[in-house]
């Protein structure tokens, strides 16, 4: 992409990390076919000390021997080498397509550890490429999401990162700010100077009105985005022993959450993924509502309520062997009606109906359970139906990071209503291009790196 995604005291950093680093890059195996990935200046004559091959061609799989100490021939390999800078990280890069014996792949990595590769850490060969200009840093966000897609939500989400497309339209806002700095700072160092004459506030305004309104349709995408990425977050709540742990076994499939008799047998949420219809859903089983003086179960009840305040969907069990009781919901204050299901469960028992049922079902004999799967999926289909084709964020990141960019915008209007100096003004479109700049990379804090790259696997 772009060459100058960092800035100096990054670029410095990205200079000094010269070290060969070495990882499996597939999965851990046993597999028919590995690949190990190195990166580092030296990385290519390091290899070549193990293979037969003394002249290579660029991009271009070599057939070979591996040999190393006292194990001679270790495997047959294809192995690949990139040149700097036309490799995934701006360095040199080798790629040892090996076969995935658990065997195989250690006594390789083994090899390239002794002769002075160092093992990669989580994230290093994209974080290499951010730091080298081979991408931006939602581009690297991205390529793990797209390692961690499980949906087809998910994947597209990834897609957008990872293909640039969010890097490309908050570049091109953050070039209308620079644009609009640029007119400003003209007519404050030469206001005199003919070539300034014909430049407006109007011309700031205009620039400034069409980056607002881009700004806060990406922030009020957030929310859609977020359930195409981490998919639509269901919280099963109601008084004890009414089935909601029997809930979530029978839609995950499978016995995750214990199941007994006993009233307030889940202490603690349970949170699981699966997917409904295609779509990822994340299923919270929660501890039961109800008075208590026990301990440990009333820190259950307060994270079940904390739960219900940060969920998609609540849906609220009501079983039919015991006396209708409604939850008070009137305490979450930012709970809509809209985002609650009342369903009554084991309607295979004899009880009293609950009037303020949207469904009934029962576990036991699948009753009503297509259609809560169906509405389930329904309603995770209205946020990604809702997803903006001109672009969305998925990250809070981006999200933090767009809401001070929008506070930065707000105030500098309101320096144009209060007709203070442009000075003043510039200095709000630099914070505005600033906010915007940490979005794609243009920062320098390190401890923001380190989290961004944390959660990749060893060999990406």
């Amino acid at each position: 992409m772009t060459s100058h995604l960092f800035d100096e005291s990054s670029l410095k950093k990205a200079t000094q990390s010269r070290d060969i680093v070495v990882a499996l890059s597939s999965g851990p195996g046993p597999a028919g076919v590995a690949v190990i990935r190195m990166t580092g200046t030296g990385s290519h004559e390091l290899i070549a000390q193990f293979i037969s091959v003394k002249k290579w061609r660029y991009k271009y799989l070599h057939l070979t021997d591996f040999s190393y100490g006292q194990f001679g021939t270790i495997d047959r390999v294809l192995v690949a080498f990139f040149k700097s800078p036309n490799s995934y990280t701006g360095e040199d890069v080798v790629e040892i397509h090996c076969h995935g014996g658990p065997f195989v792949i250690e006594s390789i990595l083994k090899a390239c550890l002794k002769e002075g590769a160092k093992n990669a850490g989580p994230g290093e060969f994209t974080r290499r490429a951010f730091l080298n200009g081979k991408i931006d840093l939602t581009t690297a966000e991205g390529v793990k999401e797209m390692i961690d897609a499980h949906a087809q939500h998910q994947w597209m989400a990834a897609k957008f990162l990872a293909s640039g497309g969010l890097a490309t339209l908050i570049a091109q806002l953050r070039g209308q700010v620079i644009k609009a700095m640029a007119y400003l700072e003209a007519q404050i160092d030469f206001p005199d100077e003919g070539d300034t004459r014909h430049l407006h506030l109007g011309q700031v305004n205009s620039l400034m009105e069409q980056t607002k309104a881009t700004v806060e349709r990406l922030a009020r995408s957030y929310d859609c985005g977020r359930v195409c990425r981490e998919g639509f977050r269901v919280a099963i709540v109601g008084r004890p022993n009414m089935g909601k742990s029997t809930l979530l076994n029978y839609l995950l499939g499978e016995n995750r959450s214990i199941v007994t008799n006993i009233a307030g047998t889940t202490r603690d949420y349970i949170e699981e993924r699966c997917l409904i219809h295609g779509q990822l859903v994340r299923l919270v089983d929660t501890a039961g509502l109800t008075s208590t003086n026990d301990v440990v179960e009333s820190i259950g009840i307060e994270s079940t309520k904390r739960i219900i305040e940060d969920v998609d969907l609540v849906i609220i069990l009501q079983a039919k062997n015991e006396l209708p009781e409604d939850i008070d919901l009137s305490e979450f204050k930012n709970l809509e009606e809209s985002n609650v299901l009342r369903i009554q469960s084991k309607c295979d028992l004899i009880g009293t109906k609950w009037d303020r049922a949207d469904l009934e079902i029962s576990c036991q004999t699948g009753l009503g359970m297509d259609f809560l799967k169906d509405t389930i999926s329904q309603r995770a289909s209205t946020y990604l139906r809702r997803l903006p084709e001109s672009g969305f964020i998925t990250s809070l990141r981006h999200k933090e990071a767009l809401d001070q960019a929008s506070l930065g915008i707000q105030r500098f209007f309101k320096c144009i209503e209060e007709d203070t100096y442009e000075e003043l003004m510039a200095f709000e479109l630099q914070s505005v291009a600033r906010s915007l700049g940490e979005i794609i990379g243009h920062v320098d804090n390190e401890d923001l790196l380190d989290r961004i790259f944390a959660d990749f696997c060893i060999g990406k």
